[in-house]
């Protein structure tokens, strides 16, 4: 048959030429980022097939009117500011295509829209909130209307829609893996589409969980009084909901005001979920939890598609997939079942990029977070497997850093399908590979499908940051059914990523590949790989240093399962900002450079890995500051918070693409170069870094002597930037015992503790370069320090020390963790450190599992919280180490045990970022998760490094060529460590809890017994 002899449409010229119809239209229309070997193709084919666009769509297109009406919604839904953010979003696309937007009002008849078009006022025309039988749907399709629906039709018109029931089922089911199972809904008014189908996913995802659970269901209009009013009611029965999911942003700020009014919290009493993310969302506190329609990106993507319409694409169904961004306003139940959740059960990394998948070896789009990660762009965000329409599950998983082996075995009709998957992630690519075979006596054949989709979101973005509106994604089909995709960033870069398969499939569409394999096929292969960009700043490759560790066996155990994870975690989470390796801070929102984390988390393994301190101080020395910039906070001398590489930093709509808002950092880093230079007696450290130190030191004695009572405050300068700048930098996390926030400037406890240390290490380090009179001046001023601090913080009347001080010198007199990790830097003198003690291993700082950040006795704990009553590992061994170097050992060994037993409740027994400060008592008989605690994450694998340590008393120094070492407290038992190495040799030691046996020493080595 000839080609010319039937209709060729469009879509027909997209096959063909293996482009999207959007590309076909703009080479047809002569418009949009097309590249010129793409236009010749696209143009060949359109020759070959004798394709003659359609005159009446590119009639529209070309008519002097270039505007499209959009009907403006209700008057009641002009309150809800999702539709005006729509509504932005749609002008916005529309300019970019040359169009103006005619706003129609919502009583405009049908007639009148008819009227409209033929009068050439408008082109095309925007539905909103159109209903499954809207007549005005049936009467413009009749009439010929250029038509695009936001909503659904059975007729075949154009349309697209948020799908509700999927962003109602992500809601619920978040809910439910928190362990809530009295979960209630305040429901939009039933009437609307949008709200049944809100309510049936949260109904339906009930009943599949478990089946005798009870659907709450409460209707309302979309309005902050009516989630206040419909809350109230539900809080005051019994047994009341311990969770709720609002069917909007408003209704749900208003159902955290009702549950304020009659005392309870959230979310430590009632875990709150909205739809929308609106701009209150992220502004209102806590910050919602909230399934995020992206109104804006909506708007544009509406605009776009009604373009292509206008220029001839055909009219089809799309269903837009919400998001879910989790934040402070949902926790984990107290009192229900804890349910682990599928979502980040498998974490692969490679250089600086990494990978989050399910625990079956897939991204699941609506999990909110797995995917492809790299420079702080989420690039792949859904990508499943099919096996004759079900996504297979796995009979055995082999998961190592940068792959994983997966085995299946599916069901034929009279045979099975036996498959080895190995999925290779490497820095910049990825490499998927399905081996089959077939057994049995299979008569039919089956079908493998793949699903995938792109998504280049930043990483603030993921995080709930607004973004207004995104860059433009262009995305063609390659050869071999390959695809390209092209973000063109609104910060004028392009990031490309591009997938291939093989062998060829049978239907090759964007975001989806089909192969159908013949019964007398026994046995072959798939292969799908993937490839992204880096920027040129990050290195692709580390080289792998697991020789480097020292062999370490401890006797107990639950010790030598935390300790040989946290080892892997190490290894995983090495990233080269061009200076060597340093450990990013956690995965998956903090997988950049953090100064503070890498600093803190170097020196939890100076001990072990001296290596991995060196290149942490190369890297930091590479970013200190040279410069006076207050929007980066940025100060000569001082030390970088935090490196970015992604759009929303690159435009400066974040300040954290080279951050310097954090006070402790500079002092850490003059600490971790004296510790490093005592640990490996490397003069060359000296020569490249002590001019460095000396910049920072000038930038540290400035701040001293700027700030109020001699001692070192942080001042929030910079509105986008941290308001609280020691480690506890949540906005929350400062506080008076009457429970209110204190504002900047504030002079932190532990902060002054680090100044001390770093006084005391520069004099050190001056000492060795032959200043004696720098060396002195530094000693007599960490002296100043130590005793301006416990003039200013100590409080008789507690016996403790406070938090920190505010900018007229009064106290935040709570009881917290921060005064611990004084007792690490030694700044607290003898007479105080037994009170101090004492309290931190009292009940309401003492959860039993680790040190709380807050006590449980004030009146803004929150054992849920980020700062205010959460238990930290790092902290909690940084506060181990101090009491080791006071020498209570015997609290010093219960606290760590703890820690470590809490490590060995978790996920592969991996120590997580942080976890609830729950009390260890009664039914909680394990340590309950922290939802949003990243995992793993560098500072919390290095601290059972230190802890071990530390109760071993081991300290290195090569300079006076000795090592002090102590006998294994009974909580460890026997530990062995062979290949510690020093400069000149290594180290082999048998440490017993009554002895310690030297099996291998360099020569002129001195070993002290410590006591």
């Amino acid at each position: 048959m000839n080609k010319a002899s039937k209709t060729v449409r469009i879509e027909d010229v997209a096959r063909v030429a293996g482009v999207s119809p959007t590309t076909v239209s703009y080479v047809i229309n002569n418009r949009g980022n097309v590249s010129e070997r793409t236009r010749e193709r696209v143009l060949q084919v359109i020759k070959e097939l004798n394709y003659h666009p359609s005159m009446a769509g590119r009639g529209l297109a070309s008519k002097t009117a270039r505007a499209i009406g959009i009907l403006v919604p209700r008057i009641d839904s002009l309150s809800d500011p999702f539709f005006a953010m729509l509504s932005s979003g749609f002008m916005l696309g529309a300019q970019r295509h040359d169009y103006q937007v005619v706003l129609l009002p919502s009583e405009t008849t049908t007639n009148e829209m008819v009227n409209s078009i033929h009068r050439k006022r408008i082109d095309g025309i925007l539905l909103l909130e159109v209903e499954e039988d809207d007549v005005r749907v049936k009467q413009l399709y009749q009439y010929g209307v250029p038509l695009l629906l936001f909503g659904r039709s059975e007729l075949p018109v154009a349309w697209l829609d948020v799908d509700n029931m999927q962003g109602g089922m992500m809601a619920t089911r978040h809910l439910l893996e928190l362990g809530h199972r009295r979960i209630a809904h305040i429901a939009a008014p039933q009437k609307y589409l949008y709200g049944r189908l809100r309510c049936k996913g949260y109904q339906e995802t009930l009943q599949q969980f478990d089946a005798s659970l009870s659907a709450i269901v409460r209707e309302g209009d979309l309005t902050m009084d009516a989630g206040y009013r419909l809350t109230r009611e539900l809080l005051v029965k019994n047994p009341r909901p311990t969770a709720i999911f609002a069917a909007s942003d408003l209704m749900a700020i208003g159902a955290i005001r009702a549950a304020t009014d009659i005392g309870l919290q959230v979310p430590r009493d009632l875990s709150v979920v909205g739809f929308d993310d609106s701009p209150l969302a992220h502004e209102f506190i806590p910050a919602l939890t909230t399934i995020a329609q992206q109104p804006q990106h909506l708007g544009e993507m509406l605009a776009e598609r009604l373009i292509s319409l206008l220029e001839g694409e055909m009219a089809r169904p799309e269903l837009f997939l919400p998001q879910l961004i989790v934040r402070q306003s949902s926790a984990v139940n107290p009192t229900g079942p804890l349910y682990q959740r599928s979502s980040e059960k498998i974490t692969l990394k490679t250089g600086p990029s990494f990978s989050l998948w399910s625990d079956e070896g897939f991204i699941e789009r609506r999990s909110g977070n797995q995917g492809i990660y790299a420079a702080d762009t989420h690039w792949l965000s859904h990508y499943m497997v099919y096996i004759n329409g079900i996504a297979p599950k796995p009979v055995a998983v082999d998961v190592q850093q940068d792959q994983f082996v997966m085995r299946y075995v599916v069901a034929l009709k009279n045979g099975s399908l036996v498959i080895q998957r190995t999925l290779r992630f490497f820095a910049q690519s990825l490499v998927d590979e399905w081996k089959w075979k077939r057994w049995g006596n299979c008569e039919d054949g089956w079908m493998f499908e793949l699903e995938h989709a792109v998504d280049f979101r930043d990483i603030f973005e993921m995080r709930g940051f607004p973004v207004e509106s995104p860059g433009l994604i262009y995305s063609d089909l390659t050869g071999n059914s390959g695809e390209r995709h092209q973000y063109r960033g609104r910060d004028d870069r392009i990031r490309m990523f591009s997938l291939s398969v093989s062998p060829e499939p049978i239907t090759s569409e964007i975001g989806s590949k089909q192969w159908i394999i013949d019964s007398h096929e026994g046995e072959g292969n798939f292969e799908i790989r993937m490839k992204w960009e880096l920027p040129p700043a990050l290195h692709s490759s580390i080289r792998r240093a697991s020789t480097q560790w020292p062999k370490v066996i401890v006797e107990n155990e639950a010790w030598q399962h935390v300790l040989s994870q946290a080892q892997d975690d190490v290894e995983m989470l090495q990233t080269d900002f061009g200076q060597g390796p340093v450990l990013v801070a956690g995965l998956p929102w903090f997988g950049t450079l953090f100064g503070r984390d890498a600093i803190l988390s170097a020196y939890q393994l100076l001990l072990f890995r001296p290596d991995l301190a060196e290149s942490t101080l190369a890297t930091m020395a590479h970013f200190q500051g040279q410069i006076i910039d207050p929007d980066r906070s940025e100060m000569p001398g001082k030390m970088v918070h935090e490196v970015r590489y992604g759009e929303l930093a690159n435009l400066g709509h974040v300040p954290f693409g080279r951050y310097y808002g954090s006070v402790d950092v500079t002092p850490l880093f003059i600490l971790l170069l004296y510790e490093t230079w005592k640990r490996t007696g490397n003069a060359a450290l000296l020569d490249r870094f002590l001019s460095v130190a000396r910049d920072a030191m000038n930038w540290l004695r400035q701040g001293i002597d700027e700030a109020n009572h001699g001692l070192l405050m942080f001042h929030s300068s910079n509105q986008a930037g941290l308001s609280v700048q020691s480690w506890k930098d949540s906005a929350d996390s400062m506080v008076y015992s009457d429970g209110t926030y204190a504002q900047s400037p504030l002079a932190v406890a532990e902060v002054q503790g680090y100044v001390f240390q770093a006084l005391n290490a520069m004099a050190a380090l001056e000492d060795a370069s032959g200043d004696v009179e720098a060396a002195t001046d530094y000693r007599e001023m960490a002296e100043r320090v130590r005793a301006k601090f416990h003039e200013h913080f100590w409080l008789p009347e507690l016996q403790y020390y406070a938090m920190a001080i505010d900018r007229d010198g009064n106290p935040l007199d709570v009881i917290s963790s921060d005064p611990g990790q004084c007792l690490w830097t030694g700044i607290i003198t003898k007479p105080f450190q037994k009170a101090v003690i004492d309290r931190l291993i009292s009940q309401d700082l003492f959860s039993g599992w680790g040190i709380r950040t807050l006590s449980a006795r004030e009146r803004a704990y929150d054992p849920y919280s980020y700062h205010r009553g959460s238990v930290w590992p790092h902290d909690t061994s940084i506060i181990v180490a101090g009491m080791c170097r006071s020498g209570y050992m015997h609290e010093a060994a219960m606290i760590a045990n703890a820690l470590v037993s809490a490590g060995n409740f978790f996920p592969k027994r991996r120590m997580p970022e942080l976890f609830a400060g729950v009390p260890r008592e009664g039914d909680n008989d394990r340590p309950m998760p922290y939802p949003l605690a990243c995992a793993p994450q560098a500072w919390a694998a290095g601290s059972v490094w230190l802890m071990l340590q530390s109760l071993l008393k081991i300290d290195i120094n090569t300079p006076t060529r000795t090592l002090m070492i102590g006998t294994s407290p009974a909580e460890l038992g026997r530990v062995t460590i062979h290949g510690l190495k020093v400069a000149d040799g290594e180290f082999a030691l048998d440490i017993d809890t009554d002895q310690v046996r030297i099996l291998m020493s360099p020569n002129n080595w001195t070993v002290v017994l410590a006591q």
